[in-house]
């Protein structure tokens, strides 16, 4: 069961879509960017078995709560 794309939306998504996420690193900052950057390194060792020092973990929980709120 197929549903009619509306092409006007479709063109503005990608018109979107295409700046979205280098719009989003330009705006970023490098401390933002490295604090990104360790909290997914912390949970892709753990989603893969790596042992992670509890410091670690600690830190980049914290540092996801503090950008949800």
């Amino acid at each position: 069961m197929m549903t009619e794309k509306n092409e006007a939306a479709v063109a503005l998504g990608k018109l979107g879509g295409a700046k979205g996420g280098r719009r989003r690193k330009e705006t970023t900052s490098p401390e933002r960017l490295s604090e990104i950057g360790f909290i997914g390194s912390v949970y892709g060792r753990l989603a893969r078995g790596i042992k992670v020092p509890k410091e670690q973990i600690i830190r980049a929980n914290a540092l996801q709560i503090r950008t949800k709120g």
